[in-house]
């Protein structure tokens, strides 16, 4: 890319603005050091990075930091997230956290802004596992 006839290979500096400078920072940390510091907003974006970078390794370190970090402000945001990075694993635990905590996770800003085929998704499989009995 640097030695061919690409704009890139003219310039000094190139501009890398697909991520925020926290995400940049927590991934090259992470390549240096193997540790992630960050905030759950963070480890999204750094999980948004792994997929893109195909980097598996990372993707399961920020799914795992995600569960961790899960609440019932965020369990809705975090379970449309892991349907939008294919990520069972979070899918799963946030699921089953919403079962757990349905009423005070369908008065959240996050599962209002949920995108409808999914909040669809989630009231039916939420029905299938009897979340709907009483």
């Amino acid at each position: 890319m640097f030695s061919d006839q690409w704009v890139e290979a003219e310039k000094d500096v190139i501009p890398i603005e697909q991520f925020s400078y926290a995400v940049y920072y927590a991934f090259i940390k992470y390549l240096y050091i193997d540790t992630l510091d960050l905030n759950v907003e963070d480890a999204i974006g750094v999980l948004d990075l792994a997929n893109a970078y195909c980097d598996e390794s990372l993707k399961m370190k920020c799914i795992r930091f995600l569960r961790n970090g899960i609440t019932v402000d965020n369990a809705a945001h975090l379970y449309s997230i892991a349907i939008r990075y294919h990520a069972p694993e979070l899918e799963d635990f946030a699921f089953n956290f919403c079962i757990h905590h349905m009423t005070k996770i369908t008065q959240t800003e996050a599962f209002s802004g949920m995108e409808k085929d999914i909040i669809v998704a989630f009231v039916v499989k939420a029905g299938n596992h009897g979340a709907f009995k009483h």
